[in-house]
């Protein structure tokens, strides 16, 4: 029996989409728009994981707690408000883990004119004192020299 995946290339799948499609999961969104930073940011994660690398968009946005009511009109659960998200402020927007060595990457995404604010700098200093790598990602193509220059 042969275990050996068989390359997206040379798999069932017709088209590009479809290969993406399963290489990437149901989360794919094909067809909608995206912000300029979303589209970076995934971008981004399909550059470290098509080179081997492990990489995880981090969310630090709270979640909405729909607010309830029962027939009375009296609010019986959630809060009608956003809840934190309990992540510490100016964590990165994507992790990573890149070959060959198992290296720790941070990429914070900035568009156009954007700037790391303090809390930032801070998580910055943090993953560079412990060995890591923190990029400030502005565009995909400074990413991908960046990216292929480390490892």
């Amino acid at each position: 029996m042969n275990n050996n995946p068989t390359p997206l290339s040379q798999s069932r799948f017709a088209t590009d989409e479809e290969r993406r499609a399963a290489y990437f999961g149901a989360n794919l969104r094909i067809g909608k728009k995206k912000s300029p930073s979303n589209s970076l940011t995934q971008a981004v994660i399909d550059y470290v994981k098509l080179n081997g690398g492990i990489a995880r968009r981090v969310n630090t946005q709270g979640t909405y707690v729909e607010a309830q009511y029962n027939e009375r009109g009296v609010q019986v659960k959630g809060t009608g408000a956003y809840r934190k998200s309990g992540m510490k402020r100016g964590f990165e927007d994507v992790s990573c883990i890149i070959p060959p060595h198992g290296k720790y990457l941070a990429v914070e995404i900035k568009i156009e004119r954007d700037k790391l604010s303090p809390e930032q700098i801070e998580r910055k200093a943090e993953v560079e004192r412990v060995g890591g790598i923190y990029y400030e990602a502005k565009d995909i193509n400074s990413f991908i020299t960046f990216y292929d220059g480390i490892k």
